[in-house]
This record gives structure tokens, C-alpha cells and sequence, in this order.
């Protein structure tokens, strides 16, 4: 669990399926879903669109690649300056959400084990 507060989400939760879980300041409801693979459910508005998730498909450049298709989050932080959330996941991977744009716009497959800590850098905010 991670405080976000910026761009109307609380709060971000790491899954075990993979899944990073966006909660929205606004009575605490599921604002998205952000998968492992870039993809991001508007839980939101589902009632909105049909009853259906809006799946909406974004395939981020990967240094690399990873080990497991679907690997655990094990860690998130967010950063207030950059208005973005990391995602730390078990196979070395970590994704960069964007809170604005509402999408992935970087993904990192550098490590070779788990993302277990992500260091937000106040001066410069850089992760």
C-alpha cells in the first residue's frame, strides 16, 4: 500500500496477480487497474461503457525481458513531483504511471531479482 494523493487517487495497492490497484480519493472506489502488461482497466466507468471494463492496451519499451509473464507487484511509490507511480515487480521489472495521461510510459527490465525497494529522489524527482 502506498499514499499517492495527486490527480484524484489516494492511494495504490500492489496485487499479487500482477496488478496494481489505483484508489480514488472519491469515497475510496477502484479509480483503475494497471496490469503487468501496460494494460489499464478504467474500473471507474465501467458503468459508464456498458457494464464492461474499458481495457485500454498500451505496450511500453522494455529494456530486456522478463522471466514471467504475469509476476507479482511487490512494491510501490509514488512521486508527488513527477506526478507518476513505480511499480516494482518480483521478476526485476518496474513500470512508471503515469497519473496525468492516465497510462504506462516507461517500463525498466533492468534488474535480474526482485524490485523489493523504489527510491524517490525529492531534489531531482527521478526514479
Amino acid at each position: 500500500l502506498c499514499a499517492v494523493n495527486q490527480s484524484g487517487i489516494a492511494a495504490a495497492v500492489a496485487l499479487d496477480n500482477g496488478t496494481t490497484r489505483l484508489i480514488s480519493r472519491a469515497g475510496g472506489a477502484v479509480e483503475l487497474d494497471v496490469a503487468f502488461d501496460g494494460g489499464v482497466d478504467d474500473v471507474a466507468n465501467a458503468a459508464a461503457l456498458n457494464s464492461t471494463r474499458r481495457r485500454c492496451f498500451y505496450r511500453p519499451h522494455a529494456d530486456g525481458s522478463p522471466s514471467n509473464r504475469f509476476p507479482s507487484a511487490t512494491v510501490v511509490r509514488a512521486s508527488r513531483e513527477a506526478r507518476c507511480v513505480a511499480i516494482g515487480y518480483r521478476d526485476g521489472t518496474i513500470q512508471v504511471f503515469d497519473l496525468v495521461q492516465r497510462k504506462v510510459c516507461r517500463r525498466i527490465c533492468a534488474h535480474g531479482t526482485v524490485v523489493s525497494e523504489i527510491v524517490v529522489n525529492p531534489v531531482h524527482p527521478r526514479l
